[in-house]
């Protein structure tokens, strides 16, 4: 029985290294998301990965792991980038998942400066080519408006790319929830 366990033992080690490639990849779509939105590279309590194969874990991912108390715009920022790295991770890899996300209100509160350059970067992967829907509902007053022109731009675009827009007095469904 000793010798079945350190067969299992090894394999899962064999395994973990075999996944290294793939960790490492994720890890770099979540450094180029964060730098064409934040610009400068993510600090460490924002986003850790470590493929330590001296750990009880497969992977350590600590996405929310933090020094501090963090704000919901360090956490909105997290889920939107690595929402974003999972997608493109599994398109990139021909993966059968999903192509869409959807944020619900994800950019409320949001500075509106990212939220412009989340939108253009996500303009920049379709026109590199990738094949996606990236569905967000923007519960703020105009997210976008007097944010300067290409703000102004992008909030034109989207109330004209936008399939279904709800107000107060046109609720989904007809119906208020």
């Amino acid at each position: 029985m000793e010798r079945d366990i350190d067969e299992i033992a090894s394999s899962i080690i064999e395994f973990r290294k075999e996944l290294v490639p793939q960790v490492k990849q994720i890890f770099n779509l979540i450094v180029s998301i964060h730098k064409a939105i934040y610009v400068q590279p993510p600090l460490k309590h924002v986003f850790s990965f470590s493929t330590n194969l001296e750990t009880d874990s497969i992977l350590r991912m600590d996405i929310m792991e933090s020094t501090g108390k963090q704000g919901k715009g360090i956490n909105k920022s997290r889920s939107l980038i690595y929402d974003l790295a999972i997608l493109f991770y599994s398109i990139q890899n021909n993966i059968k998942s999903p192509r869409f996300i959807i944020h619900d209100g994800i950019f409320d509160g949001f500075d509106k400066a990212k939220a412009l350059k989340t939108f253009n970067f996500l303009d920049k992967k379709i026109a590199e080519g990738f094949k996606f829907r990236y569905i967000v509902t923007l519960n703020d007053e105009g997210v976008f408006k007097n944010s300067g022109k290409s703000a102004d731009k992008l909030h034109e675009r989207i109330l004209n790319d936008a399939r279904v827009r709800l107000t107060p007095s046109k609720p989904l469904f007809k119906k208020e929830f």
